[in-house]
């Protein structure tokens, strides 16, 4: 049996050559990844995988310096749009 760190590599790469191959075709990558994945969930042999929830939390939800930073950048776009 294959370790779990292998696992979660090849898992990586195909995420990105699904991501490569949808920019080729000029396909939304979120839509072909998902559509890919619900697939994928339905064929017998493929692996498992889960996360523990410390990888969820780096993976899914976006550090606060890049919240504020979205929402600084969004207030300046906004202020010269109205004084204009």
């Amino acid at each position: 049996m294959s370790s779990p760190g292998v696992v979660q590599l090849l898992s990586w790469a195909r995420v990105i050559a699904v991501a490569a191959a949808s920019r080729r075709l000029d396909l939304p990558a979120p839509l072909v990844l998902v559509a890919v994945g619900a697939l994928a969930s339905f064929v017998p042999f493929v692996p498992h995988v889960e996360l523990t929830a410390e990888l969820e939390r780096l993976l899914l939800i976006r550090p606060p310096a890049a919240r504020l930073s979205n929402c600084l950048t969004g207030e300046r776009r906004g202020r010269s749009s109205i004084s204009d």
